[in-house]
Order: C-alpha cells, then structure tokens, then sequence
C-alpha cells in the first residue's frame, strides 16, 4: 500500500493516531496498514462500549439522566 494513501485513509476514518508511529519506507505491507486500522477501529469500539456502560450505570443509579451529565 502507498504510504501517501494510507495516510489519506487515516484522515478520512479520523483515525489520526495511526500515523504518528508510521514507517518511513514509501510503500506499506497492506496487511500491516489494515491491521493498524483495524486495531484503531477495535479501540474507539472499546471506548464507545465503556461510554455506554457509565451511561447505563448512571441511569440505574440516578433514574433520568440529562443530556449535558450525559456528555
């Protein structure tokens, strides 16, 4: 994968971070370059689920939660 292209990628996902520890060689192992997507796609899943978890947590412990505690 062209490294140039892969950088396009990260930006369009938003996924950034993905290129901060990015080899320097013009061309990318394409295996390498999904599984680093994929791995950035996993994280923000995780973080979305915790999210959701303190959400629900909230409206257990305190009923009805406004949308402002809610951010």
């Amino acid at each position: 994968m062209n490294r140039n292209n892969f950088i396009y990628a990260a930006i369009i996902t938003g996924n950034l971070d993905l290129i901060k520890d990015l080899p320097e060689r013009d061309e990318i192992d394409m295996c390498e370059g999904m599984e680093r997507m994929a791995e950035g796609f996993r994280s923000e899943g995780k973080l979305e689920e915790k999210r959701n978890t303190l959400k629900e947590q909230l409206v257990i412990k305190l009923g009805a939660v406004s949308s402002r505690l809610e951010e």
